[in-house]
């Protein structure tokens, strides 16, 4: 797998396919892996490109940059290193806040963005102390933390399917020092920068999504401006991951979309 040197660790990432560039961004302690299902559907029309973002997957674990400002210059510097043109950038639960980041910080660089039950600013309307709380699990439990956490992401649909087994792994090998991002989403609202950005911005959402409340996506909608929520019927966190027969088209429309407009 081909790494990039980006502020001094070694940034895994894979490129399929040709045609107008496609960033997918993960979520927490996952890789770039949790977008096979779209890789493969999607190399045929567009160049998809999945990186692992620090301290997860085949990237460096570091103990320090474990920020959302920090990764996502990080994420910045790929685009840049790779020369891509106006990539669209879709990112899935905290790989949505970097992808918003990307929008807000250098819209020169950016075509659009796709966002898939990210968590926007629930960090500043919520009690912090749930989070709080997670974060001391993590430190003093690791592992069966992680256990509850994942069983979580992947309701209503744990079953035998092997998806829960297979996000387990991911969270394992991830860098313990990324669980500084929950922390730091804390002070994160993105709403300002946001209500400014020329980049276009679309907001997907799992109907059923356990981990993220409906109402983040709807109120940064309100913030855009005239901007709908796509809610995706049956789905929960990780539509793209366990229903992609349902995401795939959703995303391909929002896709062909975004490109006809640059």
């Amino acid at each position: 797998m081909p790494l990039l040197e980006i502020n001094g660790i070694d940034v895994n990432y894979e490129s399929v396919g040709s045609g107008h560039p496609v960033v997918l961004l993960h979520g927490w302690g996952t890789s770039g892996r949790v977008w096979d299902a779209q890789r493969t559907e999607f190399a045929g029309e567009y160049r998809i490109i999945t990186v692992d973002w620090r301290g997860c997957g085949g990237t460096s674990a570091v103990d320090t940059g474990n920020t959302i400002s920090q990764i996502a210059e990080d994420l910045r510097d790929v685009i840049v290193k790779l020369g891509l043109d106006k990539p669209i950038v879709v990112g899935t639960s905290m790989g949505g806040t970097f992808a918003v980041e990307l929008a807000i910080r250098w819209p020169e660089l950016i075509g659009g963005v796709v966002t898939v039950d990210a968590p926007y600013h629930g960090g500043v309307v919520e009690d912090p102390d749930p989070v709080k709380g997670l974060v001391d699990a993590l430190r003093a439990a690791r592992i069966p933390t992680l256990k509850a956490m994942v069983r979580q992401w992947y309701e209503p649909a744990v079953g035998d399917s092997g998806y829960y087994e297979w996000a387990m792994a991911e969270v394992l090998r991830a860098s313990p020092f990324i669980d500084a991002l929950y922390l730091d989403h804390l002070g994160y609202d993105p709403r300002p920068g946001l209500a400014r950005t020329t980049v276009p911005v679309r907001l997907l959402h799992g109907e059923f999504d356990p981990d993220i409340p409906r109402r983040y996506p709807l109120e940064a909608a309100e913030v855009l401006g005239q901007q709908d929520v796509r809610i995706l019927p049956g789905c929960g966190h990780f539509p793209h991951h366990l229903q992609h027969e349902v995401f795939n088209p959703v995303l391909r429309s929002t896709l062909r979309s975004l490109t006809a407009q640059l």
